[in-house]
Formats: structure tokens, sequence, C-alpha cells
């Protein structure tokens, strides 16, 4: 159990992490107001979590729900590395990027 709060930890902090790096990079003069949005679309998602979870939970088996959620973060997972992939297209459309 600690093994694997100490892999869900580690994978958090280095997408939290590439998201400040990618937010910073790409809106240098407002990568404050960038970071903020972020973080309180973060914190958004983080309380409608637990609203959810008691229905998730009762509507489906504890195995489905956790599967449900593990699917869910392993499509989120892979949001990072497409900022990598269309980095310049997201920069040339954005008024922002500086």
């Amino acid at each position: 159990m600690i093994m694997s709060g100490f892999f869900f930890g580690f994978g958090y902090i280095l997408v939290f992490f590439a998201m400040i790096l990618y937010l910073s990079d790409t809106y240098k003069r407002y990568a404050a107001s960038a970071q903020a949005a972020a973080s309180t679309t973060r914190s958004l998602a983080a309380v409608g979590l637990p609203f959810a979870a008691s229905a998730l939970y009762e509507g489906l088996d504890v195995r489905w729900a956790g599967g449900t959620l593990a699917i869910a973060s392993g499509v989120m997972a892979i949001i990072p590395f497409m900022f990598l992939v269309f980095q310049r297209k997201l920069k040339a459309e954005s008024a922002f990027a500086g």
C-alpha cells in the first residue's frame, strides 16, 4: 500500500511540474495567471470528485469503480505528452503566448 502511494505521488509531482514548466515557458508574461487558472481548475476537479465518488461506488462495484478511475487516469496521463507534440501549434494559435 505504501509503495502504490509512493508511485502515485511521484507521478502526480512529475505531471504537476511538467504543467507548471509548460505554462511558464509558453505564457512568459502571463505565467502567473496561467498557473492560477490551472490550479483553480485542478482544485475544482478535486472538490467535485468526492461528491461523485459515492454515486460511482454505489452504482458500480468497487472493482469497476476503481477501474473506471484508473482508465480515466490513464487517459489523462497522455495529456502532458500531447502538449509536447502540439506545442508549436498551440503557441501559434494563442494570443497570449510569448
